[in-house]
């Protein structure tokens, strides 16, 4: 009986590759099968596809157009009549106005006929007003300049 060692080397001789991994058995009959193991096998071909057979004929194409027929429009649902009372929607609530704009709304026109001026007339006027608020003796003067000072101002801001 030769021994593993021996095996190897005459595989070796032979060229047989891939045998790290073999037990004795397994060395022994690679060396009897003479190394066929090693060539490598060409997988089959695959077959080329063919359609099934089909029994009968084949189905004729309609050689007339075939009239598709209009169909009426169906008619609108039937609503039931329920005794539920049906619930009005809420009016939504009005915004609440800011101090800014009752005061836009109240003095409208006056602003309307302020942004009728250019700019730097109404920057000119805004420091007379300025003037009247610091120098005026009577609280009604302080008052009314100030108002004045104010729809300037907003014209202003508005204008930009």
């Amino acid at each position: 009986m030769p021994t593993v060692c021996e095996i190897k080397v005459a595989l070796k001789a032979k060229g047989i590759k891939g045998i790290s991994g073999l037990n004795k058995s397994g060395l022994q009959s690679l060396l009897n099968k003479g190394g066929s193991n090693q060539e490598p096998k060409e997988p089959p071909k695959p077959k080329p596809f063919v359609p099934a057979p089909t029994k009968g004929e084949s189905p004729k194409v309609a050689e007339k157009q075939i009239d598709k027929k209009v169909k009426p429009p169906k008619p609108p649902k039937i609503l039931m009549l329920t005794n539920k009372e049906v619930k009005e929607k809420k009016e939504p609530k009005p915004k609440k106005q800011t101090k800014q704009m009752k005061f836009y709304e109240e003095h409208k026109s006056r602003i309307d006929g302020f942004m009728k001026s250019p700019r730097n007339v109404l920057l000119s006027k805004l420091s007379k007003v300025e003037s009247l608020m610091t120098g005026a003796s009577t609280d009604a003067e302080k008052k009314q300049a100030t108002m004045q000072y104010e729809i300037l101002n907003t014209a202003i801001k508005m204008k930009k």
